[in-house]
């Protein structure tokens, strides 16, 4: 029954803390790959110069903005001590007599008689009479 292994701790490793130094390797190592892209960057004029004067511009444009860019001013708001009151106009309301209907069915009816007696053609009118006898001496 002696068929067990034994475990020895030598497998297992304890957690170790990173070395103090570590942060300034890392920092060292992304400055350093920092400068080399931007030294190839740098290398190849047709991209760089282009790339480099639009980002000028727009920190420029940023910056003239942030300066006379239009400021909010805040509203000041008055309260008025007295509400005016609302004007009440008065609107017709119908009555209960028949004399304002009548009456105006009466124009009604003048107007068409009216229009139906009017001569479009103008009969009335008569034309001057012309005289073609023209002599010339």
């Amino acid at each position: 029954m002696n068929n067990q292994i034994p475990v020895t701790n030598s497998a297992v490793s304890p957690i170790t803390p990173p070395p103090l130094d570590q942060p300034k390797t890392i920092k060292k190592n992304i400055k350093s790959i920092i400068i080399n892209t931007f030294n190839k960057f740098k290398s190849n004029k047709r991209v760089f110069l282009p790339v480099s004067i639009s980002l000028g511009l727009i920190f420029l444009i940023i910056v003239i903005g942030v300066i006379f860019g239009k400021r909010t001013t805040t509203q000041v708001v008055t309260k008025n001590a007295a509400t005016p009151t609302p004007i009440v106009q008065s609107s017709p309301q119908a009555t209960t007599s028949g004399d304002v209907l009548l009456t105006n069915q009466n124009k009604l009816n003048d107007l068409k008689n009216q229009i139906n007696n009017l001569d479009i053609k103008e009969g009335e009118l008569q034309p001057p009479t012309l005289n073609f006898d023209i002599k010339f001496e």
